[in-house]
């Protein structure tokens, strides 16, 4: 497992609260404070006394700014941390949280132990509960499912999982004819959540959504597109076309989101997610605990 680095005085602002984030968890302490990290900075081979001192005061301040934002962003219970006049503080009387979940498989990926590639599966099944949140939780008429392969629940192969997914949606009918569908295995689409009527006739809010966890997320922007999946994959579009979603476990940075919004639609990133799915209760978030906590455990020195 490939441990995070401690960042360059040039990297971004998101960089550096990822990076004092991940020494709250890790360090004994639960705590790091600004001098901590400037220090960390000379570690990495600059000279703090050759860096003009105006630079490391402006990245503070905007690492600062940052790590503000996210405890707004992630709503009144989400954020793990406290930010506080002299450092960064983990609140170790929480339960492992959705964040902390979400800022491992960032930092260390989704290969990492206890087992490879689990976390990935976590991932699509906490958007899962995200995009169910989103569109009115448990209390309105609102489905979801996971759709990424490989799929814990429902058909293994493309074509019956797509019938499936058209039986539970009221929509497309079934799988197309088309030769190449037999070579899918979930074309890019991990999630879909949608809003039924009563009456179950067409035409209603659906979300797709594509779960992108690596360091090459913005590489996929373009790669689920809704409108061209029904039309490739259903016999019959949906007369209302789905809207496309882009979840990852990162926190975008500013200048990169709407771009990243442009072409993947609804973003949820680290901070949305978490305002949504604060932690989860069930089996999946016994889970998620478990791989965190494994993870959390080898970065410690």
């Amino acid at each position: 497992m490939s441990l995070p680095q401690v960042p360059g005085i040039e990297d971004l602002p998101e960089i550096h609260a990822d990076w004092l984030e991940w020494s709250c968890l890790t360090r004994g302490s639960g705590y790091i404070s600004w001098a901590d990290h400037v220090r960390d900075l000379g570690i990495q081979g600059i000279e703090l006394d050759e860096a003009p001192a105006e630079q490391f005061e402006i990245l503070l301040d905007d690492v600062r700014q940052e790590l503000a934002e996210r405890e707004t962003h992630c709503g009144p219970s989400g954020y793990p941390f406290r930010l506080e006049q002299e450092g960064l503080s983990h609140l170790r009387e929480r339960q492992v949280s959705t964040y902390e979940f979400l800022l491992a498989l960032t930092l260390v990926g989704h290969s990492a132990r206890p087992r490879p590639n689990a976390a990935t599966k976590l991932f699509e099944e906490l958007g899962r509960e995200a995009l169910h949140a989103y569109l009115g939780g448990r209390g309105a008429q609102v489905q979801s499912r996971v759709f990424g392969f490989p799929r814990r629940v429902g058909p293994e192969e493309f074509r019956p999982a797509v019938d499936a997914l058209c039986r539970a949606l009221g929509e497309g009918v079934r799988c197309t004819a088309e030769p190449e569908a037999a070579d899918q295995k979930d074309a890019h689409l991990d999630l879909v959540a949608w809003v039924r009527f009563s009456d179950d006739r067409q035409g209603k809010v659906i979300l797709f959504g594509n779960c992108a966890t690596g360091e090459n997320w913005f590489d996929k922007i373009h790669e689920l597109q809704p409108a061209v999946w029904c039309d490739l994959w259903m016999e019959k579009s949906p007369p209302v076309k789905p809207i496309a979603s882009l979840l990852v476990p990162r926190r975008i940075e500013s200048d990169r989101w709407r771009r990243a919004a442009h072409y993947g639609g609804i973003i949820f990133d680290r901070c949305r997610l978490t305002a949504l799915v604060p932690s989860m209760d069930d089996e999946v978030g016994t889970e998620i605990a478990a791989w965190t906590l494994e993870v959390l455990g080898q970065g410690r020195p």
